[in-house]
């Protein structure tokens, strides 16, 4: 702004709405004026790079915007699907403890010894006819090394017959077991 007034009020007035400088006539002089008009080119660059990096982090605003609300989306599909199959979870365990409690159910009224002896020869299942047999609680049978149960003479002859089907070879045999009354 050019003006033949040299008011400070009116200086100030004049910057608020939008001047780049002030100057007033009879006192610029050639340097004044070339300051003046470098500053204007500098602030119209600085105000186009400003209005630039505004709109490139509007642009910025709106993807990120956009991929919160895709993470938003996801992380409500994933929690969906976290729920269904936490309910298959739920029903496929009920199903195998229903499963576990029928299969134990057969095997402890069946009139036979039925155990299971993993290949370090340590008892994992024992069904109640095996407990009642050698009058062990079944607590005190599982973990057990079949020589603990069985005693070193019968346990030396069973586990040389059993061996075999621990690399999956098919294997029948009978043997008198001596049950907890010596009979």
């Amino acid at each position: 702004l050019a003006t033949g007034m040299g008011d400070e009020a009116v200086a100030v007035e004049a910057m608020k709405r939008g001047a780049q400088d002030y100057l007033v006539k009879g006192r610029t002089t050639e340097e004044v004026l070339w300051r003046a008009i470098q500053n204007a080119l500098e602030k119209v660059e600085l105000a186009r790079t400003v209005a630039a990096q505004r709109s490139a982090l509007e642009d910025k605003n709106r993807e990120l915007q956009g991929t919160l609300e895709a993470l938003r989306q996801a992380r409500g599909e994933l929690e969906l699907r976290v729920q269904e199959r936490t309910a298959e979870l739920l029903r496929a365990t009920e199903a195998l403890r229903q499963s576990e409690y029928q299969l134990l159910v057969i095997t402890d009224n069946m009139p036979a010894l039925i155990s299971y002896v993993g290949i370090d020869l340590h008892y994992r299942f024992a069904n109640r006819q095996h407990v009642v047999w050698f009058g062990i609680a079944p607590e005190q049978i599982l973990g057990r090394h079949l020589r603990e149960v069985l005693g070193d003479a019968v346990s030396q002859g069973v586990s040389s017959r059993i061996t075999p089907g621990f690399s999956a070879q098919e294997l029948s045999f009978e043997n008198c077991l001596p049950c907890a009354h010596g009979i």
